[in-house]
């Protein structure tokens, strides 16, 4: 038996040797994923789904706003980017993957029939929500004298950052602030540079001066607000945030960070009334607004089933969600405390 084991063997050893080793190539999508305005936005879902629109995997854009999905056999992919919390219209597009095989063009090496891996760029240009905060901020006319000189550094920063040059786009930026210390819209440039890069303690100063000079900018004081808040610093955030609610009624992101930082600083009865209008103005599209509603109601006040409810929206919005398995026995957990209540 082994003697024919082996013989059989041969008669394959043949097959392999001629045909050789075959490379399966795998493919990655990678890309950019820019506001109206050409900046990169930080922190944004993107999912990835096959051609019968099921999700096969999701990331988030880094600092950059870059994303990355790698490893992708052939076919045809559908990318979904869904920006709810920064008031951004969601955004489809669709990409044909195909591997090119090395032996068509001549790469051919003992007979090994290969495949190179490709990289299809996919970039994308997001579009403000209607009565959102990046829709009101562009129909904004806010008009400022600029030195010749402050203004070059400006627009060369501005070049910059469209070719991805991210280093010299904040040099030029400084340096037309340097010229000029009230430009506006270079102190909010670079303010909303470091809070998508996380630096938010230098954003801070940045855009504090940005509104005093503009106090017209709800961009400005959101993104004062969040930086504040990222910081811990949630009272000075609940001054911003409001301002900027003011400026932009429509924001479900505007309301959604308020409520939040409302919540931390002990504000109860404002929290729940700014997520509310955040949960009505997001129409179930951000769905983190009910994961903050379910602190509010079950550590802060103690209202135990609509903490169950608003975790059960939560998954039901955001099925994928890490420790879903943990979130369902809180489920049950605060169902069974108001039971006892």
């Amino acid at each position: 038996m082994k003697i024919i084991k082996f013989w059989r063997l041969l008669f394959f050893l043949p097959v392999v040797l001629i045909l050789g080793p075959q490379t399966i190539a795998a493919s990655n999508i990678t890309g950019i994923v820019y506001d109206n305005r050409k900046n990169p936005l930080a922190d944004v879902d993107i999912e990835l789904l096959d051609d019968l629109s099921r999700v096969q995997s999701r990331t988030k854009t880094d600092g950059s706003g870059r994303y990355e999905f790698r490893g992708l056999s052939d076919g045809r992919f559908i990318l979904r980017v869904l920006p709810f919390r920064f008031d951004y219209e969601q955004q489809e597009q669709s990409v044909e993957l195909a591997s090119v095989s090395a032996a068509s063009t001549g790469a051919r090496s003992q007979g090994a029939a290969s495949a190179s891996s490709a990289t299809t760029i996919q970039d994308f240009y997001l579009l403000p929500k209607k009565g959102s905060v990046g829709e009101v901020e562009a129909s904004l006319l806010f008009a400022q004298e600029i030195p010749k000189e402050a203004r070059s550094s400006y627009d060369k920063a501005i070049d910059d950052f469209a070719n991805k040059r991210t280093a010299a786009g904040i040099t030029n930026l400084k340096q037309a602030i340097e010229r000029f210390p009230d430009y506006f819209l270079a102190l909010q440039r670079l303010g909303r540079e470091y809070v998508l890069s996380g630096n938010f303690a230098e954003a801070v100063p940045l855009l504090a001066k940005a509104a005093d000079v503009n106090q017209k900018s709800p961009l400005t004081f959101y993104s004062l607000g969040y930086a504040l808040q990222k910081l811990g610093y949630h009272k000075a955030a609940v001054v911003a945030l409001k301002q900027a609610a003011f400026l932009s009624p429509s924001s479900a992101s505007i309301f959604f960070s308020l409520g939040t930082s409302e919540r931390l600083e002990g504000q109860f009865t404002e929290a729940e009334s700014h997520l509310l209008k955040a949960r009505k103005l997001s129409q179930g599209k951000i769905p983190d607004i009910h994961w903050q509603l379910a602190l509010l109601y079950g550590e802060n006040l103690k209202r135990y089933a609509e903490a169950a409810d608003e975790l059960e929206q939560f998954l039901k919005e955001k099925p994928a969600a890490r420790d879903a398995l943990k979130i369902k026995q809180l489920i049950q957990k605060f169902r069974e405390m108001a039971k006892t209540k």
